[in-house]
Parts: C-alpha cells; structure tokens; sequence
C-alpha cells in the first residue's frame, strides 16, 4: 500500500506538471511590474498629483458667486440724528428709516490678474508629478531586480533536484549491484547498508528541495498577480546568456540620486514659494445687484419697484509684515537644502562604493562559471569509471561512494557559480543603474 501511494502521488506531481505552464523570465518580469501593489499605488498617487494641480490651477481661472437675501424687519433700526435738520437745537431726534421687507439678489465675479504665490504653486505642482515618476521608476526597478533574483533561485534549486534525481538513479543501479555481491559474499552487510544510508540522505535533501522550489514558485506567482492554484514551472537551464552591463559604468543617472536632486528642486521652489508671499497681488472683480423694498411684501406685482447696481474695481493687495513668519520659513528651506547636499554626497559615495563591488564580482563569477561545466564532466567520468569498477569488483564502495559525493559536489558548485554569476550581473546592473534592461 505504502508504494501504491508514493507511485500515486508522484504521477499526480509529474502530471500537474504536464499540464503546467512554463513561464520564462521576461514573461515574469512583465507580469510582476504590471501587477506590482507599489507601482499600482504610485498609478493612483500620479493621478491624485493630477487632481492636486488642477486644484491648484483654479485659482487662476474666474471665481463666480451668486447670493440673495431676504430681510423682514419686526422693527426698524432706528438712528439718531441731531435736533437741528428739525429746529430743535440741542437735541438728537430718533428717526427709523427704510422698509420692512427687503429682497436682493447679487453676483460677484473675481480674475486673478497678477499673484506670484499662484504662478510658483502650479510649477510646484508639476514638480511634484515628475517626482513622483521618479519614485515609480525606482518601484519598477526594485520589481525587476527582486523577482529576477528569485526567477534565478528557482531555477537554480530545480537545477539542483534535478542534478540529485540524476544521482539518487546512480544510487539504485549501485543499490541492485551490491544487493547481487551480498549474496555472493562478496561484500558485507555494512557496505549494502552505506549505499542505503546515502540513498536515504540524497532522497531526504531531493525532498527539501521540493519543498523550496514549490515555496519559490508560490512567492513568483504572488508577484506576478497570479492564482494560487495555477500550476507554473520554470525552465531548469539557465539562461547562459549574458546580461549586458553597460559600457560606461557611472552612478550619476542612478534613480537614488534623481530623487535627491528632484527633492532638492522641490526646496528651492519651496523657498521661492515663500519668498512670492512678500510680491504685492493684483485681482479685478465685479459685482451686480438687483433689490426691492416695500413696506408690503408685493415683490412679485407689477407695481413693485426694483433697483440695480454694478460695479467693477482692481484691487491690490501689498504684504507689509507677518512677524518674520516667511523668514523662519526661508531659513527652514535652507537648512533642508544643506541637509540634502549632504546626503547627496553621501548617497553618490556609497553607490560608487556599491559599483565597484559589483564590478569586482562580476568577472570572477564568469570566470568561475567558465570552469564548472569542465569540472562536472571530469566528476561524471571518474564516476562513470568507478562505478564500471566497482561492477567488476576492482574498487571498494568507499571509493565509489567518494567518487558520487564528488560529482554531487562539482554539481553543486556548477549551480551556485551560475545563481552568482547571474546576481552578480544583476548587482552590476542595479548599481549603474540600467536594472530595467533586464526587461528586454
């Protein structure tokens, strides 16, 4: 029963990988960047800058308000007026004047001629979409980058299982042959049990690396915005093609630096935004107004008598003092301006640092990954040859066994060179900032 369930359950594996879909690294990649919550979100942000500044703009454009009143007056005010307009020197006469209903209606119109806060708040605006395009672009970068070294382990663990099923196939050919020459008497019991005992290890390690690579598989289909339930498989040769990394190394265009040079535009615009607050401000505006009163409410007769007035003005407002408020806020903007030169400074120092680290292991990991495919092939045949030996009864099983530990070995190292070779070239490319190439 223990076997029928094991060859069960691995045919269903080998058929949900029959019908599995094999995705390739720029399939990947382009599923992960436009599936990306980060980059979905710096979407919306860009489109809330959009709203930002159109707000902004209305400013500028004419401000029309309409209004209208009714008044009924319980009593009328009443004012006091001196006793001499009725010969009454000496005294003050109350006199109530107007009518106890009211009905107006009023229109105000107002343009923005001249206002220097206004013209410096719509180039604020704009900068701030265009940082936040930067931001974008270091998101789709960090997609890139994250997702293709995963892609890269992938492959390498199933490269490794592979490599491991390969050898766990050596093992049983050796498994019947000593089984034979126990039975003959010419092997011990020990020896059988040694082969056993490495084919157990190997089975258990081709397990775990099930496990990971499922695990690896689950997290790309969660980058890429894909069910859960769909079955996926990543090719097991890596590419061995080479990821091109530019032929003029520099850091200068790198996306941490943009930002840092955006954000010290954005500071100096800031300041300028406060200094505007000192300019003088010129708007024209207009008004008209239609009104009745009568001591009857009969607005609505034809005998009711109505009044227009209009009017159309400039005014021109001039800041004399605010208490050294814009001042405190200029020195604040210098301050942060300082404060970001230096982790300009800092930051171009760093990724220099970062640069030449990735160019040192670059060509050592190709170097590297030159030699491994020779190295493998010399472990095979010296396995191949020991195994042919061991047949014959020439050679022990420890030989063997040591030449089958090589070739896993020399395997192994063939694996790691590749995944090194591959993040050292993405290391590279990250650090010159030509990440996004990977997507071509």
């Amino acid at each position: 029963m223990g076997w029928a369930l094991v060859c069960f359950d691995q045919g269903s594996l080998f058929a949900a990988e029959d019908t599995a879909r094999v995705i390739s690294l720029s399939e990947c990649l382009k599923k992960a960047v436009d599936y990306s919550p980060d980059l979905r979100t710096a979407a919306l942000e860009q489109q809330r800058l959009k709203y930002a500044k159109n707000e902004t703009m209305s400013a500028g454009l004419p401000q029309i308000s309409a209004n209208g009143s009714f008044d009924d007056y319980m009593s009328l005010p009443t004012s006091l007026i001196p006793g001499e307009f009725f010969n009454q020197p000496g005294t003050m006469i109350a006199v109530q004047f107007g009518t106890k209903y009211n009905l107006s209606g009023t229109v105000d119109v107002s343009q923005l001629l001249y206002n220097q806060t206004y013209l410096t708040s719509m180039k604020l605006a704009g900068m701030m979409m265009s940082r936040n395009d930067l931001s974008t672009e270091k998101f789709r970068e960090e997609v890139v980058y994250n997702v293709a070294h995963l892609y890269y382990l992938t492959q390498a663990v199933l490269a490794q299982k592979e490599n491991q099923q390969k050898n766990l196939a050596r093992l049983d050919t050796m498994v019947t042959i000593a089984g034979h020459q126990f039975e003959n008497g010419l092997i011990r019991k020990v020896d059988v049990n040694r082969i056993d005992v490495n084919r157990m290890n190997l089975q258990t390690a081709i397990d775990a690396l099930e496990t990971i690579y499922r695990q690896q598989l689950d997290m790309l289909k969660y980058y890429m915005g894909l069910d859960p339930s769909e079955e996926i498989i990543v090719p097991s040769n890596i590419s061995e093609q080479l990821l091109t990394p530019g032929t003029n190394p520099s850091v200068d265009n790198h996306i941490d630096l943009q930002l840092i040079r955006k954000d010290k535009e954005l500071a100096v615009t800031g300041m300028n935004l406060v200094k505007a607050g000192y300019l003088p401000s010129l708007a024209a505006y207009g008004r008209y107004n239609y009104s009745s009163q009568d001591n009857t409410f009969n607005f609505f007769n034809k005998e009711a008598q109505w009044y227009e007035m209009s009017l159309v003005g400039i005014r021109l407002d001039i800041p004399l003092f605010d208490g050294l408020q814009k001042q405190s806020k200029i020195k604040q903007a210098k301050v942060q301006l300082q404060e970001l030169s230096i982790q300009e400074e800092e930051t171009k120092k760093m990724l220099g640092i970062q640069l030449q680290n990735a160019a040192r292991k670059l060509k050592p990991s190709r170097d590297a990954w030159v030699r491994q495919p020779g190295n493998v092939k010399l472990a095979e045949d010296v396995m191949n040859v020991a195994s042919a030996q061991y047949s014959q009864g020439m050679i022990t099983i420890t030989e063997v066994l040591t030449a089958h530990a090589d070739l896993g070995d020399s395997q192994v190292g063939m694996v790691k060179a590749m995944v090194e070779m591959k993040n050292a070239e993405l290391e590279y490319l990250k650090a010159n900032g030509n990440i996004l190439s990977v997507l071509n």
